[in-house]
């Protein structure tokens, strides 16, 4: 019989394909016995990336929760969390200026 680690590791090697693709990668951290909670980190180009949050949230955490019942959820582990937060602001907040400009170029046509 197959350990936890062994289940989860099978369930991101069938991740991994579609991340490897845009050049990054999947790895667990650790796991927490008493919540349930998986925490693994984004490495390559999905490291800091302000999708991985969702990406985790959206697919992955379905995915292994489904093929891996002790697993209760899906979290990124410690400071690359924060970053990827940070940077999904940044972008919001920039996004949001770009809006502003393009009304402001549509007020002076």
């Amino acid at each position: 019989m197959r350990t936890l680690e062994d289940r989860i590791q099978y369930t991101l090697d069938k991740i991994r394909p579609y991340l490897v693709r845009e050049g990054g990668d999947i790895t667990i951290d650790r796991y927490d016995y008493k919540t349930g909670i998986l925490y693994v980190k984004m490495v390559g180009a999905c490291q800091g990336c302000a999708l991985a949050t969702s990406d985790i949230s959206d697919s992955i955490e379905a995915l292994v929760m489904q093929e891996v019942p002790e697993v209760t959820g899906v979290r990124l582990a410690g400071k690359e969390a924060d970053y990827a937060f940070r940077s999904f602001q940044q972008q919001l907040r920039h996004s949001h200026t770009i809006k502003e400009q393009q009304e402001e170029e549509k007020k002076t046509k």
